[in-house]
Formats: structure tokens, sequence, C-alpha cells
């Protein structure tokens, strides 16, 4: 019989550790290539409408007074279309006998879609004289559908803005926190008290929705993530509130 011989296993193979530098490049071309296709997929819109929505900007540049913001949201960045429109299929039918208002509408993008829902009225608000000078002119320029005849946009700030008339779906993709926030939902309040109605809050990456927290007035009707825009996972995140409504539902 042959001589044989224990064979011990293979340890495993381990790749080489990489160089820190080698790391670092390949971290920028990764963070690159997304932010380059996230950026393609915002150009898509504009160039498809007509319009410019698609740059963050920096809104202490174009501010004169401070932003009161605990969590730093300091930039204008538009929505993800699908995104919005995922947002949109939670409202309640008919469309018709909703008003809707975009608070912090930036370059206008939100009111540009949903000017392609029937709603009542179409509405948005901005504190940056420059950010509402170029959603005026987005909206003069959008060659995209247009089911809702009346629009409007609203230069100031959203605690004291003019707020539709009827029902009304307030929405918010993060405009701000803190006691910007808070001073919103309190003109949301005394406005249903002085004319009573249905609400629907929905609110877009709720980074401060700890201020809705001890309102009974408002009560969460949705709380999930959008099946949308993978490559930003932190603005999937859609919280709905209303009053005097049943839980939205979810197709």
């Amino acid at each position: 019989m042959p001589d044989t011989q224990r064979v011990s296993p293979a340890a495993p193979l381990k790749a080489p550790p990489a160089a820190p530098g080698l790391y670092r490049k390949g971290r920028r071309v990764v963070g690159y290539t997304l932010r380059s296709l996230v950026a393609a997929t915002r150009l898509d819109f504009d160039r498809a409408h007509g319009v410019d929505t698609h740059d963050d900007v920096r809104l202490r540049e174009l501010l004169t007074e401070p932003i009161h913001d605990a969590h730093g949201r300091s930039r204008y960045w538009p929505i993800a279309v699908k995104h919005f429109h995922f947002a949109m299929g939670l409202v309640p039918r008919p469309l018709e006998r909703w008003s809707f208002l975009d608070v912090g509408s930036g370059k206008g993008r939100a009111v540009l879609l949903a000017m392609g829902y029937p709603f009542r009225e179409v509405a948005g608000v901005e504190l940056s004289p420059a950010l509402h000078a170029t959603a005026q002119r987005n909206l003069q320029r959008y060659v995209g559908p247009r089911r809702c005849g009346r629009v409007q946009l609203q230069l100031g700030d959203a605690t004291r803005a003019v707020l539709p008339a009827g029902d009304l779906v307030a929405f918010l993709y993060n405009p701000f926190v803190g006691e910007d926030l808070r001073g919103f939902l309190d003109h949301l309040e005394e406005s249903l008290r002085q004319a009573p109605r249905q609400l629907l809050l929905v609110y877009s990456n709720p980074m401060g929705r700890a201020a809705l927290e001890g309102r009974p007035g408002f009560r969460l009707l949705f709380e999930g993530n959008s099946p949308m825009d993978p490559l930003r996972p932190g603005v999937r995140r859609l919280a709905v509130y209303g009053a005097g409504l049943a839980a939205p539902a979810q197709g």
C-alpha cells in the first residue's frame, strides 16, 4: 500500500492590505460616480421640461437673515420625481377637492410636478428671493402637463404665509426644523381653528418630526419608505399626518 500523506487544509487566502492612498482614491471615485448619476437624473427632468431646478444651493449664500435650524438643513435640494409621485399617491381621491402647498418651494420643482395633478389650487412659499425668482421663471417656461389652472408662488416666511382655501395638502421636503417648523405648525393649527377643514401634512425626510409630538390635532396616518431613489436612501422616508382623515390607501 503506498504511503499516504496528510495534507493540512489550506489557510484562507487574504487579500493584501490596500494602501491608504488607494483606498481614499477608490472612495473618491465611487462618490463621484454616485453624485454624477444623481445629477444626471435631475438634469433629465430639467432638459425634458425646459427648466432649471437641479442644482443644490447653500441657502446661507442667498439669505440676509440667519436660518434657525438645529439640524443644519441649510441647502436647497430638489425633490426626486419618482419620490414625489409616490408621496402624491398617498393623498385621498378625488384630488379636485384638495389644494396643494409646497412649503419651502425653492426653484419650484414640487410645484411644477403638482401642476400635473388636478388639484383645486397649487401654491408654493419660499423665503429666498433668488430661489423664488428662479421658480417664477420656471413656471413660465415649463412645458410639462398642467392640470391645475390656479398656481401661485409666494415670497416670504412660511410661518406667516397665506394658506390656500379648502382642504389642504401641505408638502414639506424637510425645509426646516426647530423653531421654524414649530412656528409653521402653529400657523397651520391657527388656520384650522379659523376655518375648519381637512389637512394632510406630507412630510418627506421628516428630520424634525419631534415637533409634531404632543399636538393632538395631528394624527400619524402613514410612515414608511418610498421604493424610489436608491442612490439617496436618506430622502426615501415619508411621514403623513392628518386632521379628520382616515389612513390613506397604499397602492
